[in-house]
């Protein structure tokens, strides 16, 4: 639900028309408030009302690392070309903000529909839990998780992680 809210969000931001487009998305998309979940403190809370074998299995990489194979050829496409260091054209939202700061060229059409590509198909991951409507998700859809925490951190970490 918050990376879909997150998604929804930035692709609101790419709704421009006229002069400074690119500045006027940097703004939208900065952080305005450090992220409401984190300032919860939920993981040290969790841990008092959470089976250790639960921890022990959320902790534990490997059906992260199975998942992420699985759903490799959908989520690969929206990898940020300067955190894989290869100039290809997606963008995460760090090194979109790092680029529109420099007033570089930026393909907005080219980002907006990468945006819109991961919202589609996280939308449908979504209601996919929703009674009713299980198993309607494809591989595509769930990679569209991976994509949206990726394209709104970066990919620098996940990238050695798989």
């Amino acid at each position: 639900m918050l990376y879909q809210d997150l998604m929804e969000r930035a692709l609101r931001a790419f709704a421009l028309r006229g002069p400074g487009q690119v500045r006027r998305l940097a703004r939208r998309l900065q952080a305005t408030d450090p992220c409401h979940l984190c300032d919860l403190n939920l993981g040290q809370v969790a841990g008092a009302h959470v089976r250790a074998e639960r921890i022990a299995e959320g902790r534990d990489p490997r059906a992260l690392r199975a998942f992420a194979e699985h759903t490799r050829r959908y989520w690969w496409r929206a990898v940020c070309g300067r955190c894989l260091g290869d100039g290809s054209t997606p963008r995460c939202r760090p090194h979109l903000l790092e680029e529109a700061s420099r007033a570089g060229p930026i393909d907005l059409g080219a980002q907006r529909a990468q945006v819109k590509y991961i919202v589609e198909h996280l939308t449908v991951y979504h209601q996919s839990f929703v009674w009713g409507y299980h198993g309607t998700e494809t591989d595509e859809d769930r990679a569209a998780l991976i994509s949206a925490v990726c394209w709104c951190s970066g990919w620098r970490a996940w990238i050695p992680f798989v």
